[in-house]
């Protein structure tokens, strides 16, 4: 498997807080990038507008100008640096074209040529948000020069032709008083990220990704009035004097009797600007200064006081024993959810780019949301085996047979019957409801709500030390963080499906069936559940050696899941299920756990439930299965010499 093909997996994450053996103390979740909120103007967490700036590698554009795009600052040191000087700058420089490859509808790229002319502003960002990695070349040019081409737009667009016409006139790059004309510079989009997987501060100053985000302890936080807001800054309230929720959060006049005088019209109408204008609202001094002292909102309502009732108090905790019982059902569990979504996923049948034509965009699309949510159980897997060789018990690698159960004795649990089911639209409705009672609910019996019980009986017990509640908790909380997300991926993905007939999308369309010995494609069910096999013992491995190695032993761990895909992506493209049966598998010895040379063995031989299969499969007439086994080996051995070569430190 090439490493563009790697490309198309997120199995793990690029950034060095994300990849490091533990979670960093001190860094909190949203430093993993599977974790940032999903909406970039100005967005939640980041601005992504500040990265799309540099796109050009030292060059800073600034997209907020109704006249254009202009060049706000450059790297001296930089290659592009030398065309421009600080004069320029203050005369000004603007973007006139760009030529890149651009990210279409359809999830392809496809070179374009761009044209920036008045009305520009933010739609010229949202073009070049659109720009993908690769070769990118930019005209620029200067006030005078652009003010020049604008008046000669012809029916609004500015065409090439014009420019030849100007130039005709021009001979010489700068006018005789020094005024730049145009510059023509070629170059790679900028990656904003360095080798190791970071921001890179040569691109992105420090401050720059959240300066114009809208927080409570920034500027703008007086100023936001669009209406996005969530609780930590409502817009709309209602108070103790008035039920209706008409009042401006920010009002300074904060009495009985005005509360009660405010009509709705008032917000409405903005009531001559009595509503949110001088001085009748605070302003920065006073938000930045006071905002301690805001009451809190409620369901809506301000109020200074909060009275539990029975449903919200918080319910018993845990005794560790209990934790650790709960952390090892959750365990299998977890291993349980990915297998069935990896089942879903790979019903639909969807081949790898370079094995022939890809289905319909949009069942890409919800193949690719069934897929990551797949990823994120299995490293929910890795995760809670953490946390238990954390409290000194052994990795539990099992497969839950019942997904739900009823701890409260309510009679409410899922009570799901672990079974391998295609994505079929009454499936993909099931996925949806079990995330969503995870999201909303915080009963025991659903997945985030023990999760949820756990941290809390993990933070109050006095059974855990002091850095086992710091190193648990940070676990616990990735684990809950990437759960909430699973409820609005699935969602898209039945809404990317609407209006499909199964049978238009489906290549899998029931339960996996055991094909004849005699059966052609028997040798790929089979090459599938030994790659099952081998993914487990290779979890197994890496658990039992339990040392400084573990996250890179890791990382090396994902080539037995690349082989396990490609073989099970196989298998659905010729309309079978793939069985992951796990009858054959057996544990890693124990002695893996020693020294070097007992590691270096075991790493060597847990590829070998593969070995047969790869033998039938290259002594197969079909073309496609060599290939097959040629790729897995590759993969197998590469996985193999890593492990290996981690043993031995």
């Amino acid at each position: 498997m090439s490493s563009d093909d790697l490309k198309r997996f997120k199995l793990f994450p690029a950034n060095l807080t994300a990849r490091a053996d533990a979670l960093v103390r001190g860094n909190p979740v949203t430093t993993r990038p599977d974790s940032g909120v999903e909406n970039c103007f100005p967005g939640l967490e980041f601005d992504q507008r500040n990265l799309d700036k540099a796109f050009f590698p030292g060059l800073l554009f600034e997209f907020h100008h109704d006249a254009g795009v202009i060049l706000r600052d450059f790297d001296p040191k930089g290659l592009a640096g030398k065309f421009f000087t600080g004069k320029d700058l203050a005369a000004g420089v603007f973007l006139l074209f760009i030529r890149g490859n651009f990210a279409s509808r359809d999830a392809n790229t496809s070179p374009r040529l761009l044209r920036f002319a008045p009305p520009a502003g933010l739609e010229s960002w949202r073009f070049v948000r659109d720009l993908e990695p690769g070769p990118v070349a930019v005209v620029l040019c200067g006030t005078a020069t652009y003010q020049s081409l604008v008046a000669s737009l012809v029916d609004g667009q500015l065409e090439v032709a014009v420019i030849e016409r100007w130039l005709e006139k021009r001979k010489n790059r700068r006018e005789s008083a020094g005024e730049l004309q145009f510059v023509l510079l070629f170059g790679e989009r900028n990656s904003f990220l360095t080798e190791e997987g970071v921001i890179d501060p040569q691109s992105v100053g420090a401050g720059d990704l959240t300066r114009s985000l809208c927080s409570p302890w920034q500027y703008d936080f007086a100023d936001c009035g669009c209406f996005y807001w969530a609780s930590n800054k409502p817009d709309l309230v209602s108070s103790d004097a008035q039920q209706a929720q008409v009042l401006n959060f920010q009002r300074r006049d904060r009495s009985e009797a005005n509360d009660r005088a405010t009509r709705a019209e008032d917000w409405l109408l903005k009531h001559g600007g009595q509503w949110d204008g001088e001085p009748h609202i605070l302003r920065h001094a006073e938000m930045m200064l006071r905002w301690q002292d805001l009451p809190f909102v409620v369901a809506g309502r301000e109020t200074d006081r909060f009275t539990p009732s029975a449903a919200t108090l918080p319910p018993r905790t845990l005794s560790r024993e209990q934790v650790i019982e709960r952390l090892k059902e959750l365990a299998q569990v977890e291993h349980a959810l990915a297998v069935e979504y990896l089942y879903a996923h790979y019903s639909l049948g969807i081949p790898r780019p370079e094995d022939g034509p890809q289905p319909d965009s949009r069942v890409r699309a919800a193949g690719m949301d069934v897929f990551h949510i797949a990823v994120d159980e299995m490293r929910h897997l890795r995760a809670v085996n953490e946390i238990l060789i954390a409290l000194d018990e052994e990795a539990v690698l099992g497969r839950a047979t019942v997904i739900g159960r009823d701890y409260d004795r309510t009679g409410r649990a899922f009570k799901h019957d672990f079974v391998l089911a295609p994505l079929s639209a009454e499936h993909l409705k099931w996925f949806i409801e079990v995330e969503r009672a995870s999201q909303n609910d915080h009963s025991q019996n659903t997945i985030d709500g023990m999760y949820t019980l756990i941290l809390r009986s993990i933070a109050v017990s006095a059974a855990f030390t002091t850095d086992e509640k710091q190193r648990l908790s940070q676990l616990i909380k990735v684990i809950i963080d990437e759960g909430m997300e699973h409820f609005r991926r699935f969602s898209r993905a039945q809404k990317a499906l609407e209006g499909l007939a199964e049978a238009q999308y489906l290549k899998v369309r029931g339960a996996p069936t055991r094909l004849a010995e005699n059966h052609p494609d028997r040798i790929l069910q089979d090459t599938v559940d030994a790659s099952y096999v081998v993914v487990l013992r290779t979890l197994d491995y890496v658990f039992k050696v339990a040392d400084r190695q573990r996250g890179a032993m890791m990382q090396a761990a994902t080539r037995a899941m690349y082989n396990m895909d490609d073989a099970a992506r196989s298998l659905a493209l010729r309309g079978h299920g793939a069985l992951f049966d796990l009858s054959g598998y057996r544990a890693v010895s124990a002695a893996a756990s020693g020294a070097a040379g007992a590691r270096r063995a075991a790493a060597a031989e847990l590829g070998s439930p593969l070995n047969e299969h790869f033998a039938r499969l290259e002594g197969s007439a079909d073309p496609r299965h060599r290939e097959l086994a040629g790729r897995m080996r590759g993969g197998l051995e590469q996985m193999t010499r890593e492990l290996e070569a981690l043993a031995s430190r």
